[in-house]
């Protein structure tokens, strides 16, 4: 690979490093620069992925802790962007639960329900199986994903009879749709939403479960701009995962 081609590859790293901390609203500086000297450029570039990774987790915490902590029973609780959360805790699940009875109340009358779990792979387990339970089929999963936990999950969901697709462009019936806006991985790329929201609108799944890990993104209101897109949303269970210990 000649000098060019690096430099090239330098300045769309460093734009899709911009891009990110413009969509997770972070402090952003438009007087660093990248030049003709690769080496600092590199040295640039690794130091923006981490202020990102250092804004970010000043931001969230500064958002997040008043709604975490000591969080009862029933808590209704609304977020800096305004968004409401009702809360329940894992430990009041059981595998005798019918899905309704972990959701609190029925699912046609059902507007949002929030679970706070040990960690962010025990909530994506746990979700993922009451689904399943509930369809009492295999799942076939879709997927958009950077992080290497989640994606050792999927592994072993694949080996228990479950399909797993980690492309978003392959056309396929899924009945789950997995994915990260922001991927959790060292290149931080992002999820695209159109080719997403395609896959859901063309899959013939007779219920759909589209699960957004969010722990990379602040902004609350993607399921509404996605929401506003799709075609049918009467059969669409939609659950936002964040977790609260990454970075």
């Amino acid at each position: 690979m000649n000098n060019t081609q690096i430099y090239l590859n330098q300045l769309k790293e460093w734009k899709n490093l911009r891009q990110i901390q413009q969509e997770m609203d972070l402090p952003f500086c438009n007087n660093e620069k990248l030049t003709d000297n690769l080496i600092s450029n590199e040295q640039k570039i690794y130091k923006l992925n981490k202020v990102i990774r250092q804004d970010w987790r000043r931001k969230i915490g500064d958002l997040t802790s008043s709604i975490y902590k000591s969080t009862l029973w029933q808590t209704n609780i609304s977020d800096a962007q305004g968004a409401e959360y009702h809360y329940s805790y894992e430990t009041l699940l059981n595998d005798e639960n019918a899905f309704s009875d972990l959701l609190g109340y029925s699912i046609q009358g059902m507007h949002n329900k929030t679970f706070l779990f040990s960690s962010g792979m025990n909530a994506i387990s746990n979700i993922l199986y009451c689904f399943s339970s509930f369809i009492r089929e295999n799942l076939n999963i879709q997927a958009s994903v950077g992080y290497f936990e989640t994606k050792y999950f999927f592994k072993i969901l694949s080996s228990m009879g479950n399909r797993i697709n980690l492309d978003i462009k392959c056309d396929i019936d899924a009945n789950v749709f997995y994915f990260e806006p922001i991927k959790y991985d060292a290149t931080l790329s992002v999820t695209n939403i159109d080719d997403l929201i395609d896959r859901i609108n063309n899959s013939k799944a007779k219920i759909k479960f589209v699960i957004m890990d969010s722990t990379m993104h602040n902004r609350t209101n993607i399921f509404q701009n996605i929401i506003k897109k799709i075609s049918n949303i009467r059969n669409i269970v939609f659950c936002d995962i964040r977790s609260g210990l990454k970075l």
